[in-house]
């Protein structure tokens, strides 16, 4: 999927994921598996398919509102070809 992403940016491109870091006690969401990854996973995932990711933070500290903590626990990650900085 990353490497897909990667060949669909336009230069100057970015994409975003929310993505769970730590278990949030749901083993399910819909008829998929909940599993948390740190964000190094993600990183390094990232890093091998020529890709930069930048964690952007907690999704309630960027705006995202849920009456469901754990939600806003989430992190949000930037996604580019040369780091969300450049």
């Amino acid at each position: 999927v990353l490497d897909f992403a990667r060949r669909c940016l336009a230069p100057g491109g970015a994409f975003f994921a929310n993505v769970l870091t730590e278990p949030d006690g749901q083993e399910r969401w819909d008829r998929f598996p909940v599993v948390a990854r740190p964000v190094s996973f993600y990183e390094s995932r990232c890093a091998a398919c020529g890709l930069a990711a930048e964690d952007l933070g907690p999704l309630g500290a960027i705006g995202h509102t849920s009456p469901i903590e754990a939600q806003n626990r989430q992190r949000m990650l930037g996604m580019n070809l040369s780091g969300m900085a450049g």
